[in-house]
């Protein structure tokens, strides 16, 4: 991840988030 250009690290940060956030709010992980 640290070779990825900041906007993609963003993005897939993002997008990880969306997915754990899904159905049930867990920050736990």
């Amino acid at each position: 991840m640290s070779d990825a250009p900041p906007q993609y690290q963003v993005s897939y940060s993002v997008g990880v988030l969306k997915v754990h956030l899904g159905p049930n709010v867990d920050f736990g992980d």
